[in-house]
């Protein structure tokens, strides 16, 4: 108590001879040799909890994104063997198909005209 009253929210000393000392040992404010180490402050304990969720959440982002890149490739594959197959699809009937006489598809053997027959008097490669 004091002159003008009594005093609220201190921590009484732990040795009422020493009142430099706080009664709670696990107090931030006191010296790290006057720190029992099986007791760690708040501040420890609540930086450890951040650190922990921090890893765990980088972990779980990082799977996320390995996992999204992986399933995109795959629809990106997917999606070009799709646009490939129709664009040969329309290719072949648009194009090749009004040129395919009725010759080609008996399988008769082509009339050379000049080029062919130029083409066919070029001694053969070694």
């Amino acid at each position: 108590m004091t002159a003008a009253g009594p005093v609220t929210g201190a921590t009484l000393p732990a040795d009422p001879t020493d009142p430099g000392l706080p009664a709670d040992p696990t107090d931030p404010g006191l010296p790290a040799d006057l720190v029992d180490p099986g007791e760690q402050p708040a501040r420890v304990q609540v930086r450890r909890a951040l650190l922990q969720h921090l890893l765990v959440t980088l972990v779980v982002f990082t799977l996320v994104v390995i996992g999204a890149v992986l399933w995109s490739r795959h629809l990106a594959r997917d999606e070009t063997l799709r646009d490939a197959a129709r664009i040969g699809e329309v290719m072949a009937t648009s194009v090749i198909a009004p040129v395919v006489t009725d010759a080609l598809s008996r399988s008769e053997p082509p009339r050379f005209g000049v080029a062919g027959a130029c083409a066919c008097a070029w001694p053969a490669r070694a």
